[in-house]
């Protein structure tokens, strides 16, 4: 049980400067498989939990949020974020705050540490 990181925009693999894909990077679904279109729908039904987008378009700071052991937070990539319909299905959009009012958005990564660090404090896993 825990909280699970699944990139459903990145089909295509993370990518090294040199063009090559990084093995047992975070493109991997929980099955070790690289996700494929239509693999989120089919991943929906089969398994438990939430499925918890973060988006700078998000309804709700994730600071006031309450996770559960079994969500899925769910990233998308810098430029783009998440694809709309993978927003719409999720059972909530979370978004965080930005005190600067010029700043667009967080690197990936550190809104990914932001997220997960939040979600495993909630559920008393960092002790």
């Amino acid at each position: 049980s825990g909280v699970r990181h699944h990139d459903p925009a990145n089909r295509d693999g993370l990518q090294t400067r040199h063009g090559r894909e990084r093995p047992g990077a975070a493109n991997l679904n929980v099955d070790g498989q690289k996700p494929r279109p239509g693999d989120f729908a089919a991943m929906r039904q089969t398994r438990g939990g939430r499925c918890l987008s973060f988006s700078a378009r998000g309804k709700t700071s994730y600071a006031h949020f309450y996770f559960q052991p079994d969500d899925w937070l769910l990233f998308g990539s810098e430029t783009t974020g998440l694809p709309t319909e993978i927003i719409a299905t999720s059972d909530a959009t979370l978004y965080i705050p930005m005190k600067e009012k010029g700043v667009r958005s967080l690197n990936l990564s550190v809104s990914v540490t932001i997220g997960l660090f939040e979600s495993l404090r909630q559920l008393g896993t960092l002790e």
